[in-house]
């Protein structure tokens, strides 16, 4: 940082010269210089406003600041439980019947990403501005199939709903291997467009405040389903033996989509240098407000073909969809914090690592399906609203540039 000159230092010579000049009577004691007099004392007074002005801002102490932060990133709070592997087992001799079922979590972690954050600032004597944002992206998925032994049931809870496998007689417990899926995707950023005013500053070490305004943007699709296999006599004619052969799906899809979210924003940063080495942190809080568009859909679809002989003929296709469509109006609390450790090389490049760390309180996430009684549509089946606090944490290095 530069260090403000005094302006007595940069010129008290031809200050006092053009005081004296202008203010003392000996420098025009003619009286027929007087108007060649008045002409020099205007010139005069204006070659010293214009060395107060030149002064003053050389005087002003200015600085630029570039940083590019590239971030490996995790995101806490979304890790989702979309289902349970069940395994029922059923077992008795004359006088006892022991029965009971194991369930094995899904869970669909979200893994960590990379992500790009970045700084610009200007400072001017006590003021500046600032422009800084970061952008993340994740997606998890999870995906595999099981099937039950003889004499066990294994399959998968899906929507608060244990869903029993299909008859599949080709398969050895006798009913049909569950294949299932889960994705989840993930997309922030946002932008911080603020005033900096420096509440103290000695040396090289300062601290600030800062307040703008935040935007940012949020998207989240989420996916998950499985599928079965139908596969039993139907009847026999002079053909041969029909099969009843049914390729089962259920699906969903959510999402939710924000408008540009935008907000107050406040914060304090420090900064404090020993020799080579630079700390910063900083600490925000803003809140954000916008509109969220939800979107869900689930499919129940069943393929029918009528199969003997080794060939199939389309027997019947049935599909039943449940989508769900809503918008609603949403106030985001945002609390961000970041330290770093910098090592200045030279008079302008630095080099450094540091954490972060973003919360965003109570986000509406992507709707989910649910299915709590019976196997039928009514009963307590529909979409659910959910909401989140999402939590992002990452560590990052730092190249930048002061000047």
């Amino acid at each position: 940082m530069i260090e403000r000159p005094t302006l007595w230092v940069r010129a008290p010579l031809p200050l006092w010269g053009l005081f004296k000049a202008v203010f003392m009577r000996e420098a025009f004691a003619s009286r027929k210089n007087t108007r060649i007099g008045g002409y020099m004392r205007k010139t005069c007074i204006l070659l010293m406003f214009l060395l107060f002005v030149v002064g003053m801002l050389s005087a002003q102490e200015e600085e630029w600041t570039i940083k590019i932060q590239p971030m490996a990133m995790k995101m806490f709070g979304y890790d989702e439980h979309v289902g349970d592997i069940f395994t029922y087992n059923q077992a008795s001799d004359s006088t006892h019947l022991w029965y009971g079922a194991d369930y094995e979590p899904l869970i669909l972690d979200m893994p960590i990403g990379f992500s790009i954050m970045g700084e610009v600032s200007y400072i001017k004597n006590m003021w500046g501005f600032g422009l800084s944002g970061w952008w993340f992206r994740t997606t998890g998925s999870l995906d595999g199939t099981v099937s039950g032994n003889p004499g066990s049931i294994t399959g998968i809870r899906m929507w608060d709903h244990t869903i029993i496998p299909v008859v599949d007689t080709s398969a050895p417990s006798g009913l049909s291997p569950v294949d299932y899926y889960a994705e989840n995707y993930v997309q922030v950023w946002t932008l911080d467009f603020v005033l900096i005013r420096t509440l103290a500053e000695k040396d090289d070490n300062n601290f600030r405040m800062k307040f703008g305004l935040k935007f940012g943007h949020v998207s989240n699709e989420i996916s998950k389903g499985q599928n079965m296999h139908a596969w039993t006599n139907w009847y026999t004619d002079v053909d041969g033996t029909h099969y009843w052969d049914n390729y089962i799906s259920l699906d969903e899809y959510a999402s939710v989509d924000y408008s540009l979210l935008v907000g107050p924003v406040i914060g304090f940063q420090g900064n404090a240098n020993a020799g080579l080495f630079n700390v910063a942190g900083s600490l925000n809080q803003s809140v954000v407000f916008g509109v969220v568009d939800y979107y869900g859909l689930w499919t129940d679809v069943d393929d029918i073909y009528d199969t003997v002989g080794g060939e199939s003929t389309p027997y019947d296709y049935l599909e039943g969809t449940f989508g769900f469509t809503g918008q609603d109006f949403v106030v985001i609390p945002i609390t961000e914090a970041k330290i770093e450790m910098n090592f200045n090389i030279g008079k302008t490049f630095i080099l450094g690592f540091g954490g972060f760390c973003s919360i965003w309180w109570n986000v509406p996430v992507a709707p989910s399906w649910s299915i709590p009684s019976d196997w039928t549509w009514e009963q307590g089946t529909g979409w659910s609203l959910n909401e989140r606090t999402l939590v992002f944490t990452g560590l990052f290095a730092t190249i930048g540039f002061y000047f």
